[in-house]
């Protein structure tokens, strides 16, 4: 599921498998045989996504100087993953 909706006083759930389309599917919840069907769990992620280690060092080398402790830690033991896609370019 891309995206969940709720909308107050109905006991219907509307959701997108994808972002692309613009199509909510409608699912009522509170129902027995919606319970017994479930709704199957998303993938698990194996690792996490981090960022590029181009990215992490310019993050560190321009902001670090002036960044507190508690966020500098954050950004020093974040992931680095070479092949993860920019999000900013979407």
């Amino acid at each position: 599921m891309s995206e969940i909706t709720f909308w107050r006083g109905s006991n219907s759930m509307f959701y997108k498998n994808s972002q692309d389309t613009e199509e909510q599917i409608e699912l009522d919840f509170l129902r027995i045989k919606n319970l017994k069907i479930g709704i199957p769990l998303p993938k698990q992620k194996l690792s996490p996504r981090g960022i590029t280690s181009e990215r992490k060092s310019a993050i560190l080398s321009k902001l670090g100087p002036v960044m507190p402790d508690n966020r500098r830690d954050f950004w020093e033991t974040l992931p680095v993953n070479d092949s993860s896609a920019d999000l900013t370019d979407i």
